[in-house]
């Protein structure tokens, strides 16, 4: 942003931002959304693309243990569909959106989600994937908790039990085909059921 505010020459911007409606009230987000901002006033024609709830989030230590041992914790109702997105799928999108000569897809904002699952049906894939039980408990207590002393994680459960926000993952995958990938697929490519594998370890993967 600021080579572009300083009248440097750049052709083409891919921005890696998070879907979301207006009205989602996430400060996070308001910030990924201000930088588009700066991109539309400047008249640069920035792909942006939103990415949804990442998938490699669910490998940190506060989250995969639990389900490694057959509890998933996730602070929403179990039949509430949440959109994933792969941090891979992202630079991959990008990539490939650099490489289009011309930019064909400048200008252009893509919300990017390689499947829908609600948490029920999370916890049934990560059953498959680590060849025992898991079962998706809500994190009431988490939710509680950070109503009152974490007003940012406060922000993002309310967010994604209440988005309307609509990714089309068909027509994604028409315009980018091959360059998708399915929660399970994901599993099993980063080699969920090593329990020995961590979140470090496959961030030296991405």
């Amino acid at each position: 942003v600021r080579a572009l505010q300083s009248g440097s020459s750049v052709s083409h911007v891919v921005f890696n931002s998070a879907a979301a409606e207006p009205t989602h009230g996430v400060k996070r987000i308001s910030q990924k959304h201000a930088v588009e901002g700066v991109f539309r006033e400047l008249g640069m024609a920035a792909t942006l693309l939103r990415a949804n709830l990442f998938m490699e989030e669910l490998w940190k230590s506060y989250t995969r243990p639990s389900i490694l041992k057959g509890r998933y914790p996730f602070s929403l109702p179990p039949d509430r569909p949440v959109y994933l997105t792969s941090v891979r799928d992202m630079g991959r999108l990008a990539g490939t959106c650099l490489a289009r000569t011309p930019p064909a897809v400048a200008g252009r904002t893509f919300n990017v989600a390689s499947d829908l699952l609600n948490p029920a049906l999370m916890a049934e894939a990560f059953a498959v994937a680590q060849g025992r039980p898991c079962v998706h408990k809500q994190a009431t207590l988490l939710r509680f908790f950070s109503r009152l002393f974490l007003p940012d994680l406060w922000e993002v459960i309310q967010f994604y039990r209440t988005s309307k926000e609509v990714t089309d993952i068909a027509a994604l995958s028409e315009e980018f085909p091959g360059l998708l990938t399915p929660f399970a697929a994901f599993l099993e490519e980063t080699n969920w059921a090593n329990a020995n594998f961590t979140y470090e370890d496959l961030a030296l993967t991405i």
